[in-house]
């Protein structure tokens, strides 16, 4: 199906969770930057869907990107380490997965993998 068609089977409020840390981090990592700019996008591959959100932020250093999903880890003031793992283990929750891309100086990617919801064969409920 065409991304606008695909349905998923999902916990509203823990996507919604997700995307948000997802999005702030983006934001954050905007902060004095020339042309600011944050996408969000969607697609089906297969049978599953990807949310996708890209920044044109500061990335990570490798270091950072190897630390990601280690607890209490953070290189911001006001942060505490668990965002991304909070965000990763609501992924999981529902059967996804959460991947990350950075590089220094040109940006982050984070993508959101969840299945596609299979209604016609196991009549569960579509959101």
């Amino acid at each position: 199906p065409a991304p606008e068609d695909a349905r998923v089977l999902m916990d509203p409020q823990a996507l919604h969770h997700a995307l948000l840390n997802l999005v702030s981090n983006a934001a954050e990592a905007l902060a004095h930057r020339p042309g600011p700019r944050i996408s969000i996008t969607t697609r089906v591959n297969g049978n599953l869907a990807w949310i996708i959100i890209e920044d044109n932020g500061c990335g990570m250093t490798e270091e950072q990107r190897q630390h990601l999903f280690q607890p209490f880890f953070t290189t911001k003031q006001e942060g505490n380490g668990l965002g991304l793992i909070i965000t990763r283990k609501l992924i999981a929750k529902m059967n996804g997965s959460l991947e990350i891309e950075s590089k220094e100086g040109v940006g982050t990617r984070a993508r959101i993998t969840l299945p596609l919801a299979a209604t016609e064969a196991t009549g569960d409920e579509e959101r």
